[in-house]
């Protein structure tokens, strides 16, 4: 079951977005997607380093974001997890901090 900050942070995103959050008990895969934004939240580390990144799997065409608490730790975890993904990182605002990569098949 996600955490309260987790609802918090995709609810937010969600309406940054203009678009709705898909609760993780209802579907395998990014939280939110919207036009050519794939974003998944991730809030424990473990989450952070393995989970999001496969959740990606199946996304195309899109530019995939894994947002993150405002946390150092937290930020400093999705940006080793991303490096060399073409995953990009945001904050729990929206606020890009790694610009993402749109993969085209």
């Amino acid at each position: 079951m996600p955490t309260y900050d987790h609802d918090r942070i995709a609810q937010r995103l969600a309406r940054k977005f203009n678009t709705t959050y898909s609760t993780h008990w209802s579907h395998k895969g990014p939280d939110i997607q919207c036009g050519e934004i794939a974003i998944a939240v991730e809030t424990a580390d473990d989450g952070i380093t393995t989970k999001a990144p496969a959740e990606f799997a199946r996304i195309v065409n899109k530019k995939r974001y894994i947002a993150v608490p405002d946390d150092e730790w937290k930020i400093k975890l999705a940006r080793q997890a991303v490096n060399g993904t073409g995953i990009g990182v945001m904050d729990e605002n929206g606020e890009i901090l790694i610009e993402a990569r749109k993969i085209i098949l």
